[in-house]
């Protein structure tokens, strides 16, 4: 990830944050390099810093969704490229398979795929090598293919279904995401009126955060003055009790 696009993902997750929160609305915000905090907001009684931080649940199916995506937008793209129409497709990857990384061998072969087995207009095809009478899908990571066509359609729309588990979380699991980013604070070399942590709950397409009751009654451990959880997924936004590190 290039700096440019972490700083428009922090922008998005506080600016997403306040909106929800319906806090430091207003405010002038702009971003920092370290060892300053993620961003800055100017307020009418000084400015605050702002530090970001993810909570990811299940890191490595992460990876994994990502890549698989990151290759089916590949796929998609060089489908077009080769002259493909307006096509639909549902692509189902093998439980517990998938590309690691990015994979643009496997893009083309996607594409080269459903290239060869279009359905007419306003018809439809299934490669599957289990479903009797469908198109041959031999390939270890998928195991089925929907392809659709649909009269009049201008657009193409490619997806890959999954399952969501979510994880449960509870104040051990944030104490350690905080205690990841206390020294921070330590760093600045500006001063600001006050500094906060804003923990995100990254929502990934097949695991997210459900927070145990107990996350908002517990006192957490932190140097910054405030700390606020943004858990959409469950529904919850809100600030933590916090009390200074000794």
């Amino acid at each position: 990830m290039t700096r440019s696009e972490q700083v428009a993902e922090e922008l998005a997750a506080f600016e997403r944050f306040r909106a929800t929160h319906r806090i430091l609305l207003g405010c002038l915000v702009r971003p920092q390099s370290p060892p300053e905090p993620d961003l800055a907001v100017t307020t009418a009684v000084g400015e605050i810093g702002i530090e970001l931080t993810e909570l990811v649940p299940g890191a490595f199916q992460r990876s994994v969704e990502s890549a698989q995506d990151r290759t089916l937008r590949r796929a998609e793209e060089l489908f077009t490229a080769r002259g493909g129409p307006p096509t639909w497709v549902t692509l189902y990857w093998r439980h517990g398979a998938g590309p690691r990384r990015p994979d643009p061998e496997l893009a083309s072969w996607i594409a080269h795929e459903i290239l060869g087995n279009l359905p007419p207009t306003s018809g439809h095809v299934i490669m599957d090598s289990a479903e009797p009478g469908a198109f041959p899908m031999d390939h270890p990571l998928i195991a089925r293919v929907d392809i659709h066509r649909f009269a009049d359609e201008a657009v193409s729309g490619w997806s890959s279904p999954r399952h969501w588990w979510p994880g449960m979380v509870g104040p051990s699991v944030l104490q350690s995401c905080i205690d990841s980013k206390n020294p921070k604070r330590a760093l600045y070399v500006c001063s600001y009126s006050s500094a906060w942590l804003l923990i995100t709950a990254v929502e990934a397409p097949s695991s997210g955060v459900m927070l145990k009751p107990s996350v908002f009654e517990h006192e957490f451990r932190s140097s910054f003055d405030r700390v606020f959880l943004a858990a959409y997924a469950d529904s919850k936004v809100g600030e933590l009790c916090v009390r200074p590190t000794s």
